[in-house]
C-alpha cells in the first residue's frame, strides 16, 4: 500500500515550479498600428526595462505581473497599458502544495505573463 501511494505522490513533486518549467520566461508580442501612423516609434516599459519599437512591429517582453506601459517615443505620452494575466500553470503548485514551486514562479516572474500575442495601438 505504501509503495502504491509513493508511486502516486512522487511524480507530483516534479510539478513544483510548474509555470517556470513549462512556460517561457518571455512573450513575443506583435504591435499593430490601428490608430497610429505607420513607422511610429513607441517606448514600452516593462519590468524595469525600456524597449524602442517601430509600429507595426514585434517586441519580446519578459513575463511580469505588472504588465507593460506603452508611450509615444517622441513625446512620452501614454498610449496604452498591456495587461498581464495569471499563468495557469501555477495551479499545479496550488493543487499539490508546491510552496517551493510558488516561490520559484514568483521569483522568476512566471506567476504571471503578458496575455496576448497581438496588441492594436
Amino acid at each position: 500500500m505504501f509503495k502504491k501511494s509513493l508511486a502516486v505522490v512522487a511524480p507530483l513533486f516534479f510539478l513544483m515550479g510548474c509555470a517556470t518549467i513549462v512556460s517561457d520566461s518571455s512573450k513575443n508580442l506583435y504591435l499593430s498600428n490601428a490608430n497610429l501612423p505607420e513607422n511610429t516609434k513607441v517606448l514600452i516599459e516593462s519590468k524595469g526595462s525600456t524597449y524602442l519599437v517601430n509600429v507595426p512591429g514585434n517586441v519580446v517582453l519578459p513575463n511580469t505581473c505588472q504588465g507593460a506601459d506603452v508611450y509615444l517615443a517622441d513625446t512620452h505620452e501614454p498610449i496604452q497599458h498591456i495587461p498581464s494575466e495569471v499563468n495557469g500553470w501555477i495551479l499545479g503548485n496550488i493543487l499539490f502544495g508546491g510552496v517551493i514551486g510558488l516561490t520559484v514562479d514568483g521569483l522568476t516572474g512566471n506567476m504571471c505573463r503578458i496575455g496576448n500575442n497581438y496588441m492594436a495601438l
